[in-house]
């Protein structure tokens, strides 16, 4: 599953993480669910859809095992929405995942377990898995 790339990441194609630092927090303090940086860019709003529609995809697959290959922040939209069922999103919204995103660590190649299905939504999800991982693997 693709990322959320909320930023225009063709304004940010040359810079660091810290040059790109003032931008994220900049857009995160706007809390503008609706808000899209630039052509190539996500808004908070399209990315919380695009997770809640695997979530309903995946449910409707009639498997015992399903592995999804994604990144932090996806897998931390998807645990959130366990939670916070999709509406309309407000700012408050936002500002709730922006909260949510922070504190909750989801190394590389961590593994969370989740289950549901059709009729059990939102999904339920396990810990968060990175016990196989060695101390020098683990980055965010």
């Amino acid at each position: 599953m693709q990322e959320f790339t909320y930023l225009d990441p063709n304004r940010c194609q040359s810079m660091t993480y810290s040059d790109r630092r003032p931008l994220v927090e900049a857009y995160w303090r706007k809390c503008e669910p609706a808000y899209q940086d630039g052509q190539d860019s996500e808004s908070f709003q399209a990315f919380m859809i695009r997770v809640y529609e695997m979530i309903l995809k995946l449910a409707s697959v009639h498997q015992n095992t399903i592995v999804v290959f994604t990144h932090g922040q996806f897998m931390r939209a998807a645990m959130w929405l366990e939670a916070n069922p999709l509406g309309i999103l407000s700012s408050a919204d936002m500002r709730s995942f922006d909260r949510y995103r922070r504190s909750t660590m989801i190394p590389n190649c961590a593994i969370v377990e989740g289950s549901a299905t059709s009729r059990s939504l939102p999904p339920s999800y396990g810990p968060v898995s990175y016990q196989h991982l060695t101390a020098s693997l683990l980055t965010l």
